[in-house]
């Protein structure tokens, strides 16, 4: 990089708002107390029912309150916690347009996570000491998986919709941040709903510039084993063609894999029905917009 270069960098990231910075109060900060334990039987049955059929964004909100009067009961439930990030996420990548409602859920979502994770005694004092997440998480295990997945899931989406481009340069660490938790993740649970991890490590061989890690030719091998893994997830040909595709300019790619989303019944397929509902969405809106 010239001298010219170097200077034109610096003004620019200097530039860049203070706000910009991703930080937020971790999930694990002032955890609220509560009958950890007490039976949730009945309210997690209904909840599960609604999560299920949340196929718009009143019926997301509505499994979210019902998810949310479990954790008023046993403040520590830890699928609750997990389906609450989850529905944040969805809330934040299918119903919400602007970058600050999408960014408030986004973070809704990974400092539910967080909570979740604190429920590791060791976790939870690494953190306390000054750990970073991915550092810590060696003390995550296969029972921490969805907490893991959603954590590196909202990151990401944080990290994609919410940043501008000069921001992105700046926080890219972030990025780094969720390649440890997502290692750890496949250290205890690779299969994790089947083609999730394999299907993220194509995003994040993506996401990353290649000067810092990012790879192509492990992004495309990644989304093919994650296909393999599971032939009738919308999700692997969705993301292929949104991200990878969409990178690539490879039109004939991207056509090919949002028309077999649209023609896939979405009550059938091997990923979850609210999601479907989104990825087939997506995919009407994005071939319309082709051109552009």
């Amino acid at each position: 990089m010239t001298t010219r270069n170097r200077l034109l960098a610096t003004v620019l990231l200097c530039t860049i708002p203070m706000t910009g910075c991703l930080t937020w109060r971790p999930g694990w900060e002032g955890l609220p107390t509560g009958a950890s334990g007490a039976s949730t039987e009945q309210a997690s049955r209904e909840a599960e029912l609604l999560l299920a059929d949340a196929d718009s964004e009143p019926k997301v909100r509505a499994a979210l309150a019902a998810w949310q009067r479990v954790l008023e009961t046993d403040p520590g439930h830890q699928l609750a916690l997990a389906r609450m990030a989850e529905l944040h996420v969805l809330l934040g990548a299918a119903y919400l347009d602007s970058r600050g409602a999408k960014k408030e859920a986004y973070l809704a979502g990974v400092r539910a996570c967080e909570r979740a994770m604190a429920a590791s005694p060791e976790f939870a004092a690494a953190v306390k000491g000054g750990a970073p997440v991915d550092e810590a998480s060696r003390w995550l295990g296969r029972e921490h998986a969805a907490a893991m997945f959603w954590w590196v899931t909202g990151v990401s989406y944080l990290f994609k919709e919410c940043q501008t481009p000069p921001q992105r340069v700046v926080n890219f660490r972030w990025m780094k941040r969720t390649q440890g938790v997502l290692q750890r993740l496949t250290e205890e649970d690779a299969a994790f709903q089947e083609d999730a991890v394999q299907f993220t490590w194509g995003i994040f061989y993506l996401a990353l510039p290649r000067s810092v890690g990012g790879d192509m030719t492990k992004s495309a091998a990644a989304f093919e084993r994650a296909i393999a893994i599971a032939p009738t997830s919308l999700l692997n040909r969705w993301g292929r063609a949104r991200y990878f595709h969409a990178k690539t300019g490879d039109r004939a790619g991207f056509e090919a894999d949002m028309r077999w989303v649209l023609a896939q019944d979405p009550r059938a397929a091997s990923s979850a029905y609210r999601w479907n509902v989104h990825f087939q969405r997506d995919a009407r809106r994005a071939l319309g917009l082709a051109d552009r």
